[in-house]
């Protein structure tokens, strides 16, 4: 089984301001129900890491001189893999609304918030011109290092990825299509890489 550590940095001296957290729910008065992982500094430069090991909402906060910085993330397994997407608040606030009456599929969430993250990389790249080109920094399923590549090729490997790892397989073939969600979320962001 996978850990993931998780760190929030202090820059300036703020005493108590920096923390790694889980969102649990919300509350009326700080917003999220969290119950606060790994160590909690307040010292100038200091690092404050935790090591996760099980799904759900989590939150960081780093500091500095001129502000504050929250920022949220799903950790979610895939096959035997922990893998982190990062979210916005509007979703995090969204997902701990549900954490307050119900049980979470953090597995299903995350894999919907790749696909979203990955769609959303998708609508960048496809604004670029699609007609251009891209020198392969590495070899990417069937480009090899240094190949010159269309722009419009790599956009249509991207939906084709995505249409993978959206896919429901039978209950037989579920153990064969997570072995592959792996592999094809690293390719998606090899193709992200590529693409900027």
């Amino acid at each position: 089984m996978s850990t993931m550590t998780l760190t929030a940095g202090s820059d300036y001296d703020t005493a108590g301001k920096q923390y790694v957290a889980r969102i649990t729910g919300r509350d009326a008065k700080f917003t999220f129900a969290r119950v606060f992982i790994g160590q909690r500094s307040g010292k100038r430069n200091a690092r404050t890491e935790a090591m996760v090991d099980e799904s759900g909402l989590y939150e960081t906060r780093d500091t500095d001189r001129k502000r504050v910085t929250d920022s949220y993330l799903i950790l979610w397994r895939d096959t035997d893999q922990l893998r982190a997407t990062w979210i916005g608040r509007e979703d995090a606030m969204t997902f701990a609304r549900r954490l307050d009456g119900e049980a979470v599929d953090f597995e299903r969430i995350g894999r919907a918030a790749e696909i979203k993250s990955q769609q959303e990389a998708l609508a960048r790249s496809e604004g670029k011109d699609p007609e251009g080109t891209v020198t392969m920094s590495d070899a990417l399923g069937q480009w090899t290092r240094g190949a010159v590549v269309r722009r419009s090729d790599l956009i249509a490997a991207r939906r084709a990825e995505i249409a993978r790892l959206s896919g429901e397989a039978p209950a037989q073939d579920r153990d064969a299509l997570l072995a592959e969600r792996a592999t094809l979320v690293a390719r998606l962001s090899e193709i992200d890489a590529a693409l900027s």
